[in-house]
């Protein structure tokens, strides 16, 4: 489910995203353009067109990847992307972020105890000033939520448990639709991503 807008005045955004299924893995990616506007929208459009027609495959090492992005990003004002890739038969996720695009995943086991961890993010700009990537990897066991949202929506850090103890009562679209409308900020493009791991090992 997703949530996005862009900065108010602005007829189109730079912040866009992309799911994409490859035989073996599922790569969810979301860009945001330095700036706003047409420009702005271009770029990310730029980024979310190669994903879709030129990459056939996907490692579960995301460091090619960002590579790819970079190297198609040089000459514009650049972007900011994080993105995650999950191995359908292992249940393996990596992920990795350059910028300010925020990810979260939240997990609840059998004893009812909330557990999160936050994307560890690169500064930096892709297509300008690309660092040597972070990757980290999680092992999903089902029921997991994924958050990725940019900096047009506010910090709600302080709201994980809360988020977490209404993932049990309340479907995702209703947690995304709360979120975006009480944090986003209107004077940004805005982007809220958010979806559920199903299976189980």
């Amino acid at each position: 489910n997703v949530q996005h807008l862009c900065k108010e005045g602005e007829k189109k955004s730079g912040d866009l995203f992309i799911v994409k299924e490859f035989s073996e893995n599922i790569l969810v990616s979301v860009i945001d353009s330095l700036g706003h506007g047409e420009e702005a929208y271009n770029i990310s459009t730029k980024a979310v067109k190669y994903i879709s027609e030129d990459v056939n495959s996907i490692e579960v090492s995301l460091n090619d990847f960002f590579l790819s992005i970079d190297t198609l990003l040089q000459g514009t004002r650049g972007a900011v992307m994080s993105s995650v890739v999950v191995n359908k038969r292992t249940a393996k996720l990596t992920w990795a972020g350059i910028g300010n695009v925020e990810g979260i995943l939240i997990s609840i086991d059998n004893s009812s105890a909330k557990k999160h961890e936050s994307l560890i993010l690169q500064n930096g700009i892709i297509g300008f000033n690309m660092p040597k990537i972070y990757e980290k990897n999680f092992q999903l066991k089902g029921g997991e939520v994924l958050l990725l949202f940019t900096d047009g929506v506010s910090n709600f850090s302080d709201k994980i448990q809360d988020i977490s103890f209404k993932l049990q009562h309340y479907s995702i679209e209703a947690i995304s639709r709360q979120i975006f409308n009480f944090h986003r900020n209107p004077d940004d493009d805005a982007l809220f991503w958010i979806g559920r791991f199903k299976w189980s090992q």
